[in-house]
């Protein structure tokens, strides 16, 4: 990615645009076998997060990214709208998004997230819960409706839709067609080196003082291991 970002770096146009967001950082964290927690506490500081951040850090001081952060997203679509960046991290469901509300002037191209041998790809979405105080017809509804949208077919034609992942491997069977883009394949079969991101709900109260960090760090220019030594500092005091 690095070297990529590289290459497409030219005097009028940056090769990446990074969001210094939780989620993308995240995703190459896991990419290089990490984590960001650790028996239940944050890991900001381990090996491969000081290593993510010190990729990024130094592809935004060559000059080959630019660092936006999360109030500034439109400015990072805007970027690579109008050819400014030419890469991005991001999940698969967001592309659609974009080719259904915008006219690119260029075709998208997509690969999976480069990773060691140990790496992984981070599984993200929803879950569907039964509130505590349904009615036992409440129930049996969410199970009906459970069963509805986990029908093959289904299945087959939210994955067209929204590129989220199925969520039964009957559905490939029907997706077929889909999948003969190899661009498109190849994405998908990250699958089977994914895992979810996160299950620690203390991460909501964590992960401020990362972005803090990765910001302070990429738009400020603060050494990587300071800045995630001083977020590390920050969440393990509001886990006291």
């Amino acid at each position: 990615m690095e070297r990529a970002a590289e290459a497409l770096t030219s005097r009028t146009a940056k090769g990446m645009v990074i969001a210094t967001d939780v989620w993308s950082f995240n995703a190459i964290v896991m990419s290089l076998g990490g984590s960001l927690v650790k028996d239940g506490l944050p890991a900001f500081t381990s090996k491969e997060a000081v290593e993510a951040l010190e990729m990024l850090y130094r592809m935004v001081q060559k000059g080959h990214a630019q660092a936006r952060n999360l109030a500034e997203a439109q400015f990072a679509v805007a970027d690579f709208l109008r050819t400014k960046a030419f890469m991005g991290i991001g999940p698969t469901t967001a592309l659609p998004v974009v080719l259904a509300q915008t006219a690119l002037p260029f075709q998208v191209g997509y690969a999976p997230l480069p990773r060691v041998a140990d790496g992984a790809v981070p599984l993200s979405g929803a879950v569907l819960v039964v509130l505590k105080g349904a009615g036992p017809e409440e129930a049996r509804g969410a199970v009906a409706f459970w069963r509805h949208f986990l029908e093959p077919k289904r299945q087959a034609d939210w994955v067209r839709t929204t590129w989220y992942l199925p969520l039964r491997r009957a559905a490939e069977a029907e997706l077929k067609d889909f999948l003969q883009d190899p661009e498109r394949r190849a994405v998908f079969a990250q699958v089977e080196v994914a895992r979810p991101w996160s299950q620690d709900p203390e991460m909501v109260v964590w992960y401020g003082y990362l972005e803090e960090a990765l910001e302070r760090s990429l738009k400020q220019g603060v050494k990587p291991r300071v800045a995630l030594e001083e977020a590390q500092k920050k969440a393990l005091a509001a886990e006291r």
